[in-house]
């Protein structure tokens, strides 16, 4: 059975894995310091006592809440209507005790700001952001259909032919972002998903999650914010595992990107290890074993192509030729 998923939800050519792993960028990329966003964020209300969420409560006369879809760390998401669409939507909203944490409402703006601001289909659109009685930030975004990358995973080695149209759908959202000056910085499997789309071959709309801790770009170097490690470990960039904030680009999501579809191709995740240290250590020191070694029957340009993606020095992992046409089959 299809899982539902509240983060998100043209057929393209035979894709061309290549340039999805390759952007042709080499500027600056520079953090905005969540300081300045959380000076734009308007003191919450007084709150008063917090009032648990309910199926068929409505929330500012136009989100009628239907159900529960699941909770994390940070915050619970729903399914509602629209009422006056009326369409399905997903209501993301954060959880009282974390709540009075400024960088956590700043990061949650954030999301909702680059969501709604990069409109591709193969990003989540966000369309609204706002504040319950009780203080609490909640934004409203597509409710999607489908099951996360992370889930297709689980059950296994992927053939080349299914995961070429997944890297370039992704490659195509990662494009958009990167030339609005967006570096994602959390690419990973449970952040890509594969949204229930009939009408396509495949069968299936790739889109981008989570833009929570996504890096901006600015001219202002004095908001530049060094030394923070942010991101998930086993698929974050050697120069962004070493807390060398200032200096990442696009390239750190291409080392992203190729991480992912070196697991999808092998079996096998790239940078395993028991223990924190030990996953950073292999990112920023090791090399995975070859894709011709692992998975020997992938096309020589694929593997050549996640090999370059995954090359611990950022400036080698764009490339400038055209991406050779390849089959689904």
């Amino acid at each position: 059975m299809p899982a539902e998923r509240a983060d998100a939800s043209t057929r393209h050519g035979a894709p061309e894995i290549l340039r999805a792993m390759g952007q042709d960028r080499d500027e600056s990329v520079e953090d905005v310091a969540l300081a300045s966003t959380q000076a734009s964020i308007p003191p919450a209300p007084v709150a008063p006592k917090t009032k648990e969420l309910h199926a068929g409560m409505v929330l500012h006369g136009t989100y009628e809440l239907e159900r529960r879809l699941g909770q994390g760390g940070m915050g619970e998401v729903w399914k509602a209507k629209h009422l006056r669409l009326p369409k399905p939507v997903a209501i993301k909203v954060l959880l009282p005790s974390i709540q009075s944490s400024g960088e956590v409402v700043a990061r949650f703006q954030r999301e909702a700001e680059i969501g709604s601001r990069l409109a591709h289909p193969n990003i989540v659109h966000v369309f609204d952001f706002n504040t319950l009685e009780d203080g609490r930030r909640y934004l409203a975004m597509d409710f999607l259909e489908g099951e996360a990358l992370a889930d297709r995973m689980e059950r296994g080695r992927m053939r080349y032919a299914e995961v070429a149209p997944i890297v370039e759908q992704a490659g195509l959202g990662l494009r958009v972002a990167h030339e609005a000056g967006v570096v994602h910085r959390d690419l990973k499997p449970d952040n890509l998903f594969l949204a229930n789309d009939p009408n396509s071959d495949p069968p299936y709309r790739v889109k981008i999650l989570d833009f929570g801790i996504s890096k901006i770009q600015t001219a202002d170097r004095s908001l530049t914010r060094d030394q923070a490690v942010m991101g998930t470990p086993g698929y974050m960039a050697p120069e962004q595992a070493m807390g060398q904030t200032a200096k990442l680009g696009p390239e750190a999501d291409q080392f992203s990107l190729g991480a992912i579809v070196y697991e999808m191709l092998s079996g096998e995740i790239a940078f395993g290890g028991t223990t924190l240290a030990e996953i950073v250590l292999k990112v920023v020191q090791e090399t995975p074993p070859p894709l011709e070694e692992v998975a020997p029957d992938v096309p020589a340009h694929a593997a050549a192509a996640v090999r370059r993606a995954m090359d611990r020095r950022p400036p080698r992992r764009s490339s400038r030729r055209r991406a050779p046409r390849c089959s689904r089959t």
